[in-house]
Formats: structure tokens, sequence, C-alpha cells
């Protein structure tokens, strides 16, 4: 009766413990006090994993830019948190190449999440390299990179200043938070999955081939349709709430959807729109996590049976 629940349970412990583990280790060692380290190596390993954002610090992990086992500690439970747990599962069984068959579901997951992982990365630092990334060292550039390429598409930590980011990074930043995780993790989004469907149509549709086909597995119509429909729906919520924010509040554009895309995400990063919302901006980003939330959990953009 419990096992699914067990199935996520279980893997969800393990990790959030090992995390805090080592978390707490590393913080203790940066100076922290043995209750302080346990306390935000726990707290920070939990919110990583379920890929919340939230830290204990005012300026989230920006004082960690020269620590790179606490970005890449975090930057890994954001990673499995963004995954489902059947690609988790998945992850041993495809690094030893066993012959388990494993679903093509949690094949496109592992594989659109290394693609974004790494396009993601080089993008921002060859983006960055002498703006946001300018005041660090070559090892520093390259671990806060990454760090930025993870937890764009999933999580709210940061571990730069994002303020002054080229217009660029930013439009990639939203374009990542908009595809978000994989569908049965803890990210939002319209999940990877959705996003890979809909560019294997368009390759397919110019490659003149009538079926789309995904690992060896047939994707059918209704899974493209669904593909479509629940990127049509966060592109019309998303373009609601900007406009509810340009009438309503006095802030450039480009914050305005920042901030949007970010709830629609359920990100939580901010270029400095958020301290510019009133009671009523508040309100509209508010309703648009929520909305994204309730899609969610109705299955809109569910996981996707091949």
């Amino acid at each position: 009766m419990f096992a699914a629940e067990k199935h996520i349970l279980v893997p969800t412990l393990i990790i959030e413990g090992i995390g805090a583990i080592i978390l707490t280790g590393l913080f203790i060692a940066d100076g922290d006090s043995l209750y302080l380290g346990m306390w935000r190596g726990v707290f920070t390993s939990v919110s990583a994993f379920c890929n919340a954002g939230f830290a204990l610090q005012p300026n989230s992990l920006i004082g960690y830019q020269h620590a790179p086992l606490v970005l890449h500690t975090i930057g890994i439970l954001i990673i499995l948190g963004g995954l489902s747990p059947l690609a988790i599962a998945a992850l041993p069984l495809m690094i030893k190449r066993s012959s388990h068959p494993i679903s093509a579901q949690a094949r496109m997951s592992i594989f659109a999440a290394i693609g974004l992982l790494i396009t993601g990365f080089f993008f921002y630092l060859a983006f960055e390299w002498n703006v946001s990334l300018g005041n660090l060292g070559y090892l520093d550039k390259i671990h806060n990179a990454w760090f930025q390429s993870v937890t764009f598409r999933t999580a709210g930590f940061n571990s730069v200043q994002l303020a002054h980011v080229r217009p660029a990074t930013l439009l990639l930043t939203m374009v990542w938070m908009f595809i978000g995780g994989s569908p049965g993790g803890t990210a939002g989004g319209v999940k990877t999955t959705t996003a890979t469907v809909l560019c294997l149509s368009v390759v397919h549709a110019i490659g003149g081939r009538l079926t789309l086909e995904a690992f060896g597995k047939r994707i059918p119509e209704q899974t493209k349709t669904k593909a479509a429909a629940v990127v049509a729906i966060a592109m019309f919520t998303a373009m609601m709430a900007t406009i509810a924010i340009l009438l309503t509040q006095h802030m450039p554009a480009r914050l305005a959807i920042f901030e949007v895309i970010s709830a629609l995400g359920t990100v939580g990063l901010s270029i400095g729109g958020t301290s510019k919302l009133d009671g009523i901006g508040k309100i509209i980003i508010t309703m648009t996590a929520i909305k994204a939330t309730a899609n969610k959990m109705v299955g809109l953009n569910s996981a996707f049976i091949l």
C-alpha cells in the first residue's frame, strides 16, 4: 500500500541526510559553531534538494563564491531533487550500462537535464566572464558558472550578483527557468520532457517524419498535444501576469518579466524587482506561483507516458 511513498521517501531522506552531514562539516570548517553548522547544514540540504532556494544568509550563497565544495554539494542536491525518483533510480543503471530496462521517460529526463546543465554552464561562462564573474579567479569562474547553470532552472540560490548581468544572460536565465526540472521531481517549470517533446516535434516536422520517437519508443499524438498545451498555458499565464505587473507597478519591463517567469517556474530568483513590488504586485506574483503549483498538482505538466 505504501510502496510508492517508500520509493520516494527513502531516497529523499538518504540524499538529504548525506547532504546535511557534508554541509555541516563544511560550514563548521568555515568557522560556524557546532550548533549553527548543524542547523545550517540540515536546512540548506533540505532547501536544495526540494529546490526551494531558501538560504539562511541575506546574500544567498555569494559568501561561498570561493568555496567550491559547498557550491558543488548544494548543486548535486539541486540536480537530484530536480530529477524524479524514477530518473534517480535509473542513473546508476545508465552509468554502469546495465542491461536492466530503463524507461524512455527516465532517459529523456536525464539527457535533457545534462544538456541544459552543460549548455547553461558554457553560455554563462562566456557571457559573464568579465561581468558577474569578473572579480573571481579562473577556477572560481568555472565553479560559479556551473553552479549558476544548476540553480537557474530549478532553485533560487545564487552565488554571484545577478542585478547587473548582461541582457543575453537574463534571457537565457528566463528560458531555463521556464523549462524547469523533470516531471516527478521537486522543481517547477513546464518540465524538461515537455520541452524535449516539442523540440523533437519541430526537428521531425522539418525532416518530414510523421511519427515521433525517442529512445526507440513512439511518442503518442496525445503526448505531443499535451506538451503544446502545457507550454501554451504557461506562456499565456506569463503574458497576463506581466501585463498586470506593468499596469500596476513602476518598474522596467525586464524586471517585471523576470519576476513573473521566476514565479511561474517557482524558482525565486530576483534581479531587484521583488523589493519594488507593492501589495498589489506581491499578490500578482504570489498568484502566478500558485497557478504554476496548481497546474503541477492537477497534472497539466505531469510525467509523459512514453
